[in-house]
């Protein structure tokens, strides 16, 4: 797949992603909220979509941001750990 293809799919991530709730979705303590108010929003979507795309380093930092913003969030300490256990193994293969 080319890089408009993969831009494309990306973008239908997005979309798909945001009609799905996710964006308003609990994890932990954090509401995220529709309207773009809150930055934690932003940087879980990108890590959602940058997961999905399997581009893991760079979930990761996403959801590294998040975890800086609020170091409570037990959710995304879990998915820190995933990701992490999943670039692990993908270094062993």
């Amino acid at each position: 797949m080319g890089e408009y293809e993969t831009a494309v799919q990306l973008f239908d991530n997005c979309i798909e992603l945001s009609n799905e709730g996710y964006h308003r979705e609990i994890i932990g303590r954090t509401q995220f909220h529709s309207d773009g108010s809150n930055p934690i929003e932003y940087h879980l979507l990108k890590a959602i979509v940058l997961e999905k795309a399997n581009n893991l380093e760079m979930a990761l930092q996403e959801y590294l941001k998040i975890h800086e913003m609020d170091r409570e969030n037990y959710g995304i300490s879990e998915r820190i750990l995933r990701i992490q256990n999943k670039i692990a193994a993908a270094l062993r293969c």
